[in-house]
C-alpha cells in the first residue's frame, strides 16, 4: 500500500502553488542560494501562529538549500511525510486494537491495521493537504502526534505487562514528540487530549495503584490544567481575540458556530463517499448558518452530532474502539471547526480526523461476526476505489489548468474560483469568457474584476465607471475584490492602462475606509503611495507609506521605499532617517531584506563619494 500510494501521488508533483504558498515559500525559494547559515538565519520561524513553526520551516529550509526553487522536490518531500505517516498509523492502529481486545492474537490485530491504515493512507481526501506544500505543518504537526500515541501506547502496553516498565516511552511522547508537534503546527497543543480519550477508553488506567496515581496526576496536567487557563484566557481577552477578527469576516461568532456542524458532516460525506467531484479546494461557496433553520440542515446536523456523541458514550465499554474513533474525530476539529474566526472549511482540517473514522469504522467491523473472507475482499475492493479516485484526484492537481477547471466545475458558486477563472480569460485575451463568468455575481469583488477586464481589453477606463464603482463599494473587501483592486493598479502603474489617477486613488480611499484585513490594507496602502507619487504628491505618497507600515510594523518594505522616493528628491537627511528605521526593522525581522538594502546602501555611498 505504501508503493502504491507513492506511485499514485506522482501526477501531482508537478502541480501549483496555491494560496498560503506563496507568502510562507517564495521568500525561501528566493533565497535558496544564501546558504544554510542565511536560510536558517532568516526564515527559521514562520509569520503563521503562535509559536513560529520552526519544525515545519526547518523541513522547507532543507528543500530550499537542496533543491532551489523546484517545486517537484517539495512536493515530494510532503509525500514521502504522508507515506511515514502511514506506516506509523499502522503500527498505532495494531497497538490500540490489540489493547482493545486482549483476546486477540498480534497477527489477527495486525491485519486489522492493516485495513485501518490502508483507508486513511490511500484516501482521496488527503490529496488537498499533501500536495499543497505549505500543509507539511499539518503533515508534520500529525506525525509527531501519531509517533506520539504510538509512543505512550507502547509505554502503557509495557506497564500492563511488567509494573515499572514503560515510562521511557511515555516520557518521550510528552518530552520530546509533543513539543515537536506544538512546533511543527499548532493542532500538536490537543495531543495530550488524544491521550486522554485512548487512556480512558483503551488502556482504562490500567496497572498498579502507583502507576495509576502517576497517570491521574500527568492527565490533569497536561489536559485539566491546560484546558482552565485557555478558558480563563479566553474569557478575559475575548473581545480583542474575536470580536476584532470576525468584522474582517462574512459571519459573525454565531453564524460560524452554527456553520460548523454543517461542515463536519459535509466532510464526513467527503470520507464516506471518496469521489474526486465532492471534494476541491476552495470553499468559500458554503452557505452561512443564519439560525438554526436557515438552511433547515443546521438543526438536522445539530441533532446528528448528538446523536454520534451519544453512540460514542454507548459504545465507550463493548466498543471503545468505536467510542475512541468518534471522539478523536471530534477532538481533531476542536480548533479550526469552532469559534476561532478561521475561514469556515478547508480539506486539509481532516488529515489527522479520518484516523478517526477509520478507527471508528474498523472498531464495528471487529464488534462484528464476521468472515475474515469477507473482510479481505470488502478491503479489497474499497481499497481499489480509494486508488483510483486518489490517482484521479492526483492527476487533476498535476497542472493549474486541470485544478482551476476542476475547481469551477464542482464549485461553479465559488467567489475566489470564479475569480481566478475569469483571471485566466483574461489574460489569455478571452475577454467574453471572462465576462460572462464575472457576470453570475455583482458584488464589489466581481464588479472590480470586471472593470480589470476592461481595463485589459480596452487600454482604458473612462472616469464614469471608476466613479460609479466608488460610489458602489461598500461592505467588506474581500480577496477577489482585492485581486481586481491589484490588478486595476499594476496595468495602471505600467502603463498598459490609462485612467485617471485621481479617481483611481478616490477608489482606494473608499476602499481604505471599509473593514479590511490589515495585510490587505498594507497592500492597498503601497498602490495609493505609488499613485500619489506619480501624481507628484510626495508628501501624501510618504503619509501614505507610513500608514502602511503602521499596519505591518514587522514589514520595513514601506519604509525603504519612502528613502528611495526621498533621495530621488535629494532629501538626503529624512531619507537617512527613514533608512535607519528601515535597517532596524530588517534587522529584527526573520527575512532577508538585502535585495532592497543593498542598492539604497551604494546610492548613500554614492552622494558621499
Amino acid at each position: 500500500m505504501l508503493a502504491v500510494c507513492g506511485y499514485i501521488y506522482i501526477p501531482g508533483l508537478d502541480g501549483p502553488l496555491l494560496l498560503d504558498d506563496y507568502p510562507q515559500l517564495s521568500p525561501l525559494m528566493d533565497a535558496h542560494t544564501d546558504g544554510w547559515h542565511s536560510l536558517v538565519g532568516n526564515h527559521l520561524f514562520s509569520n503563521s501562529g503562535h509559536f513560529g513553526r520552526p519544525v515545519s520551516m526547518a523541513s522547507f529550509i532543507y528543500n530550499a538549500a537542496v533543491h532551489g526553487s523546484d517545486t517537484w522536490y517539495w512536493k515530494a518531500t510532503n509525500v514521502l511525510v504522508h507515506l511515514v505517516n502511514g506506516l506509523l498509523v499502522f503500527f498505532l492502529a495494531k497497538a490500540l486494537v490489540q489493547a482493545s481486545n486482549g483476546l486477540m492474537s498480534s497477527t489477527r490485530a495486525g491485519w486489522w491495521a492493516v485495513l485501518l491504515a490502508g483507508l486513511w493512507l490511500l484516501h482521496p481526501l488527503h490529496i488537498s493537504t499533501v500536495l499543497y506544500t505549505v500543509q507539511r505543518m499539518a503533515q508534520l504537526s500529525s506525525l509527531f502526534i501519531f509517533a506520539g500515541l504510538l509512543s505512550y501506547s507502547v509505554g502503557r502496553q509495557q506497564q500492563i505487562g511488567a509494573t515499572g516498565k514503560g515510562w521511557g516511552y511515555i516520557a518521550a511522547a510528552f518530552l520530546v514528540l509533543f513539543p515537536l508537534a506544538v512546533l511543527s503546527k499548532e493542532n500538536g497543543l490537543l495531543f495530550p487530549l488524544f491521550v486522554m480519550l485512548i487512556e480512558v477508553l483503551v488502556f482504562r488506567l490500567a496497572g498498579s495503584p502507583a502507576v495509576r496515581r502517576i497517570l491521574v496526576r500527568l492527565l490533569y496536567l497536561t489536559v485539566l490544567v491546560p484546558a482552565v487557563l485557555a478558558l480563563v484566557y479566553l474569557v478575559m481577552r475575548f473581545d480583542s481575540l474575536m470580536s476584532g477578527e470576525y468584522l474582517l469576516r462574512e459571519f459573525t461568532l454565531t453564524e460560524r458556530v452554527l456553520t460548523q456542524p454543517r461542515i463536519l458532516f459535509l466532510y464526513l460525506y467527503q470520507v464516506f463517499v471518496p469521489l474526486a467531484g465532492n471534494m476541491g479546494f476552495y470553499h468559500d461557496d458554503v452557505a452561512v448558518s443564519r439560525g438554526l433553520l436557515e438552511p433547515v440542515t443546521t438543526l438536522f446536523s445539530l441533532v446528528a452530532l448528538a446523536g454520534l456523541l451519544y453512540v460514542a458514550w454507548w459504545s465507550r465499554r463493548k466498543q471503545p474502539l468505536v467510542s475512541l474513533g468518534i471522539l478523536v474525530f471530534f477532538a481533531a476539529h476542536l480548533l479550526e471547526s469552532t469559534i476561532f474566526p478561521l475561514e469556515l472549511m478547508f480539506e486539509h482540517r481532516n488529515y489527522f480526523a479520518i484516523f478517526g473514522v477509520a478507527l471508528a469504522l474498523v472498531g464495528v467491523l471487529v464488534a462484528m461476526p464476521v468472515r475474515p473472507r469477507v473482510i479481505t475482499v470488502t478491503g479489497s475492493v474499497l481499497a481499489v476505489i480509494l486508488v483510483f479516485q486518489t490517482g484521479v484526484r492526483a492527476s487533476i492537481w498535476g497542472s493549474y489548468d486541470s485544478l482551476v477547471r476542476h475547481m469551477y466545475e464542482t464549485h461553479p458558486d465559488s467567489k475566489r474560483v470564479a475569480t481566478i477563472v475569469a483571471n485566466a480569460y483574461a489574460d489569455a485575451g478571452q475577454y467574453p469568457q471572462a465576462l460572462e463568468v464575472l457576470s453570475r455575481h455583482d458584488d464589489a469583488g466581481f464588479r472590480i474584476n470586471r472593470l480589470h477586464v476592461a481595463c485589459l481589453e480596452n487600454q482604458r477606463l473612462g472616469d464614469e465607471a471608476l466613479r460609479r464603482e466608488t460610489e458602489l463599494l461598500q461592505g467588506l473587501i474581500a480577496s477577489h475584490a482585492m485581486t481586481g483592486l491589484i490588478k486595476i493598479a499594476n496595468l495602471g502603474l505600467d502603463e498598459k492602462c490609462s485612467f485617471s489617477g485621481g479617481l483611481y486613488l478616490d477608489l482606494l480611499d473608499k476602499a481604505l475606509s471599509l473593514p479590511m484585513r490589515g495585510d490587505r490594507a498594507m497592500k492597498l496602502l503601497m498602490y495609493r503611495a505609488h499613485f500619489q507619487h506619480r501624481e507628484n504628491d510626495l508628501e501624501g505618497a510618504l503619509l501614505s507609506l507610513e500608514e502602511s507600515y503602521k499596519r505591518q510594523p514587522g514589514t520595513p518594505m514601506p519604509l525603504f521605499l519612502a528613502t528611495e522616493w526621498l533621495l530621488d528628491e535629494r532629501q538626503v537627511e529624512r531619507a537617512r532617517e527613514q533608512f535607519q528605521r528601515a535597517m532596524r526593522v530588517a534587522e529584527g525581522s526573520h527575512n532577508d531584506y538585502s535585495s532592497l538594502s543593498e542598492p539604497i546602501k551604494q546610492r548613500f555611498s554614492g552622494l558621499v563619494d
